[in-house]
């Protein structure tokens, strides 16, 4: 019997983790059909990940990003690309923020947050040699259609397929789809597939358009974080996004590799 997994849906202790008061700033170009407060929100989000950045050293890479293009202001996009980096740190706590909103050109607006952010960073530093590369078989789907996933590794490593939904609005945006009932873990030492090429007849993923997305919305962008870990590690099944980049953090970075894929989904 075939099963329908739809995208709605390893032990390590906790580690040590380093923190720092660090400056972020973070900007948002907004239009008339954007509220200034969600604006604000999302310039808050880029400082944060600014001052995460400024202690961590990550960046946004290409192939992070968001498959749907910005049409400045007006864009259908759920959330910007600049939330979207590596957990090598989180911030646990802001002080002294400020923001102001000032006037643009062609009756735009720019909401400008700065604060001050403690930012706890992963153990260790990440490992070069340990790395993989994650491909989907497309990143434009309509809705009902199925997605495949592709993993190739450079060194042995134990993989987990997470799907994020960042409209969901709840303590449950983020979902395990791999391992699962019908896909267990294991070690993977060689290029895969998920669903992996012994169980690809007992489940299929299928990505489905958001009912709960306004009618006049015409796609959704949703994201894919794929994790490779050195020995298993334990997950739970749903996770906000905050506590899963939490748990992210208390695996050493060293023993860990994080990919994130964005794709998009029609309606029919």
């Amino acid at each position: 019997m075939k099963f329908v997994i739809a995208l709605m849906f390893l032990v390590l202790g906790a580690q040590d983790l380093s923190a720092e008061w660090v400056v972020g700033k973070g900007e948002f170009l907004f239009g008339p059909n954007t509220t200034e407060n969600t604006a604000c929100e999302k310039a808050e989000k880029k400082a944060k990940q600014n001052a995460i950045g400024a202690v961590s050293g990550e960046r946004v890479r290409t192939e992070d990003l968001m498959a749907c293009q910005y049409q400045k202001a007006n864009s259908d996009c759920i959330v910007n690309e600049l939330i979207w980096t590596k957990s090598y740190g989180l911030v646990q706590d802001i002080r002294e923020k400020k923001r102001v909103t000032v006037k643009e050109p062609e009756g735009f607006q720019k909401c400008i947050v700065s604060l001050q952010a403690d930012v706890i960073v992963s153990e260790g530093q990440p490992d070069p040699s340990f790395d993989m590369t994650v491909s989907l078989n497309q990143r434009v789907f309509k809705d009902g259609e199925e997605i495949k996933i592709s993993v190739e590794m450079t060194q042995p490593m134990f993989l987990s397929v997470f799907q994020w939904l960042p409209y969901r609005g709840s303590a449950e945006q983020v979902s395990r789809l791999f391992p699962n009932n019908f896909d267990p873990a294991k070690l993977f030492k060689k290029k895969t597939t998920i669903p992996t090429p012994k169980n690809k007849n007992q489940y299929r993923l299928e990505v489905y358009f958001p009912k709960a997305l306004k009618d006049s919305r015409k796609y959704a962008d949703e994201y894919l974080i794929v994790i490779g870990t050195r020995r298993p590690v334990t997950f739970r099944d749903t996770y906000s996004i905050e506590s899963f980049n939490r748990r992210l953090s208390e695996i050493p970075q060293s023993q860990r590799r994080e990919i994130r894929k964005a794709y998009n989904v029609f309606k029919r």
